[in-house]
């Protein structure tokens, strides 16, 4: 039985044999990555756009990790954004983020106080920011 079935084993490896070290690296590279310095990455990449919207997007995005408290308080320090251009509609022009509006409004409230944090809550209380905005951090005074 084990003759009868090694030339079926070998043609199964030959494709893996054949494509070398290319598939050996495709391997590698499909392999899963830590979770954390996926993370860490994408931080990065969030503190290299140098805006507060970036800021606001990664601490909705992941409001309980170690990273997100850090990014709170590089928040608090900045002046908030400019104010987006606008279409007649009120929307955004450029359409590259759909949460555009609502993530300068919170980076307005954030600056306005908890009352603004309040109000900014009860008008998206479906959004994850409206949790943020309740958050006792944002209601401490600044270090």
């Amino acid at each position: 039985m084990r003759a009868a079935l090694w030339p079926l084993l070998a043609m199964a490896a030959l494709p893996a044999l054949a494509a070398g070290a290319g598939d050996r690296a495709a391997a590698e590279a499909a392999a899963p990555m830590d979770p954390q310095a996926v993370l860490a990455d994408l931080y990065a990449r969030t503190l290299a756009a140098d805006s507060s919207a970036a800021l606001i997007l990664f601490i909705a995005r992941y409001p309980d990790d170690p990273l997100a408290g850090e990014a709170r308080l590089r928040l608090r320090a900045r002046p908030p954004d400019p104010a987006p251009a606008e279409g007649p509609d009120g929307v955004n022009p450029d359409g590259d983020n759909p949460d555009g509006a609502i993530i300068a409004q919170f980076d307005a409230a954030r600056v306005a106080g908890p009352a603004a944090l309040d109000a900014f809550a009860r008008r998206h209380a479906g959004h994850p920011l409206a949790a943020e905005a309740l958050r006792p951090f944002w209601r401490s005074p600044a270090p």
